[in-house]
C-alpha cells in the first residue's frame, strides 16, 4: 500500500510504524465495519466496478472517525488485477451532523407518537409533511389524507375559510400562528381545539417549515357555554326581578297612593261634617281597593292589568287620571291621538300607561301641581308621550332631584327602544317627554 500523508492523517498512524499491508488497513477499520468493507471490496474486485464506501475508522483512544473511500482497479491485459487508486476524505464533521439530525427526528416522532396533543409538521411553504396519531384521532383523517394541504378537508365547514386564511397569511409572513377553531370528523363528531404552530430553522438558520400542535379544548368550550347561558339566565331573572319592582312601584304603590289620597281627604271632611262627601269618598277609596287587590291578584298570575280587554289606551289613561283628581284638585287635560295610540302594542301601552301613572304621582306627591297635561303624538317614524305639569320643578342635575320613580321612567323607555328627556327648574314645573320607535 502506499499512502499520501493526508491518508495517514486521516488514519492517525506513524508512516514509520505502519505495515502497508492490505491486512493492516482493515485492522483500522472499526471491527463491526471490517466485514462490509472488505466484501466491498472484493465484489468491486471481482465484477470491475468502482469501489464507494462510508465507514467507521477506530482510534486507539476511542474516538470514532467517519470516512468516504473511493477506488479504481487497474487490470492486465488477461484480467489480472495490477493496482487500485482512491482516494479517502474524512467526513466526520458531516456525518456526526448527519446523525445528530437523525437523532433529534427520531426523538421527536417518539414523543410526537406519546404526546396528549395532535402534533403536526409543514413545510416552508405549510404543505403538511407528518401529523401524529393524536391528530388523526381528533381530524378522523390519516396521515396520507392530511399531507400536502388535505388537512383543511378537516376543518369545520364554517371555519375553513377562516382557518385557511389565516394559516396561509401566517406562512406567508414567517409568524407563528395561533387560533381556536373546530374540526368536523367523518363521523360528524365536532371538536375545539387551540392550534399553535412556529418556525422551523435549520442549523443555518433558513426557515425549512413549521412545528405545532392543536390540543382538544372541547370540555373547555362546553363549559364557558354553561357559563355564558348561567349568565343569561341570571341577567334575565335579574332584569325581570327589575320589572317586578317597577310594576309594584309604578302599578300597585300608585292605585294605593290614590286610595290614600281619598282617606286622607275623608279625614278633612270629618272636620266639617259633610257626611254625604265622606259616604262618597269612602265609596270611591273602597272601589280603588277593590280594584288594587284585582291588580294584586292578577300581578301575581302574570296578567297585565293596565290595559282591560277591549279598554283603548286613551281611556285607560283617563281611568288613571280620574283615580287620583276624585281626591286631589288638580286639572288635567288628556290630548291623546287615536291613530298614534291605535297602533301601540300591548307591551308599548302597557309600559306608556305605567309612565302616566308615575309622573301623575310625583306631581302630587313631589310638585304640588294644580295642572297637569298629558299628550300622546307622532312625527314621521317617532312617538312621543309628553306629561307636563305647573309643580314646583326641581334640579335635573342634581343627583338627589331624581327618585326611584323617574328611574323607572327612564328604565322604560328603554324597554321602548326609546329615550327619555326631564325638563324642569325650580319654580317652573317639570315636563316628561318619552320618544319612542314605532313598534
Amino acid at each position: 500500500l502506499t499512502w499520501s500523508d493526508e491518508i495517514y492523517r486521516i488514519f492517525e498512524i506513524d508512516p514509520a510504524k505502519f505495515g502497508a499491508s492490505y491486512d493492516a488497513f482493515l485492522t483500522a477499520v472499526h471491527p463491526e465495519d471490517r466485514t462490509r468493507v472488505n466484501q466491498a471490496y472484493l465484489r468491486s474486485v471481482q465484477q470491475r466496478t468502482p469501489y464507494d464506501i462510508v465507514h467507521r475508522l477506530l482510534m486507539p483512544d476511542g474516538r470514532v472517525k467517519y470516512v468516504h473511500e473511493r477506488c479504481e482497479t487497474l487490470y492486465s491485459p488477461q484480467g489480472v488485477p495490477i493496482k487500485s487508486l482512491g482516494t479517502v476524505q474524512d467526513i466526520t464533521d458531516r456525518k456526526q451532523a448527519e446523525l445528530a439530525v437523525e437523532e433529534r427526528e427520531r426523538l421527536f416522532r417518539t414523543l410526537a407518537e406519546v404526546a396528549p396533543v395532535g402534533i403536526f409538521r409543514t413545510d416552508a411553504e405549510g404543505q403538511c409533511l407528518y401529523v401524529n396519531d393524536r391528530w388523526c384521532a381528533i381530524t378522523g383523517l390519516n396521515s396520507d389524507h392530511a399531507a400536502g394541504g388535505g388537512w383543511i378537508s378537516a376543518l369545520h365547514p364554517d371555519e375553513r375559510e377562516r382557518i385557511a386564511d389565516g394559516w396561509r397569511a401566517a406562512v406567508q409572513a414567517r409568524q407563528p400562528f395561533t387560533a381556536e377553531y373546530r374540526f368536523q370528523r367523518p363521523d360528524r363528531i365536532v371538536t375545539w381545539v387551540v392550534g399553535q404552530a412556529v418556525a422551523e430553522y435549520d442549523e443555518c438558520g433558513v426557515m425549512v417549515g413549521y412545528v405545532g400542535t392543536v390540543t382538544d379544548i372541547t370540555e373547555r368550550k362546553a363549559m364557558e357555554e354553561a357559563l355564558r347561558d348561567r349568565e343569561q339566565t341570571l341577567q334575565k331573572v335579574l332584569m325581570e326581578r327589575e320589572r317586578l319592582s317597577q310594576d309594584l312601584h309604578d302599578g300597585v304603590l300608585q292605585s294605593l297612593f290614590a286610595v290614600g289620597l281619598g282617606l286622607e281627604s275623608c279625614k278633612q271632611l270629618v272636620d266639617q261634617n259633610n257626611l254625604f262627601l265622606i259616604r262618597g269618598n269612602l265609596d270611591r277609596a273602597t272601589s280603588q281597593m277593590n280594584g288594587v287587590m284585582a291588580e294584586i291578584r292578577n300581578f301575581i298570575a302574570g296578567i297585565s292589568t293596565s290595559l282591560m280587554v277591549g279598554e283603548t289606551f286613551a281611556s285607560a289613561v283617563r281611568k288613571v287620571v280620574q283615580a287620583i283628581t276624585d281626591f286631589h284638585t288638580m286639572e288635567c287635560a288628556v290630548n291623546i291621538d287615536e291613530a298614534t295610540a291605535g297602533s301601540l302594542s300591548i307591551q308599548q301601552a302597557s309600559q306608556l300607561l305605567h309612565i302616566v301613572q308615575e309622573t301623575l304621582s310625583n306631581c302630587v306627591r313631589h310638585g304640588g301641581a294644580t295642572q297637569v297635561h298629558i299628550q300622546l303624538a307622532r312625527r314621521a317614524s317617532t312617538s312621543r308621550l309628553t306629561v307636563s305639569d305647573n309643580g314646583r320643578g326641581f334640579d335635573p342635575s342634581q343627583r338627589h332631584g331624581i327618585g326611584h320613580g323617574l328611574i323607572n321612567i327612564t328604565a322604560r323607555a328603554k324597554l321602548l327602544g326609546g329615550r327619555c328627556v326631564i325638563r324642569s327648574a325650580p319654580g317652573y314645573g317639570t315636563r316628561v317627554t318619552v320618544y319612542f320607535p314605532k313598534e
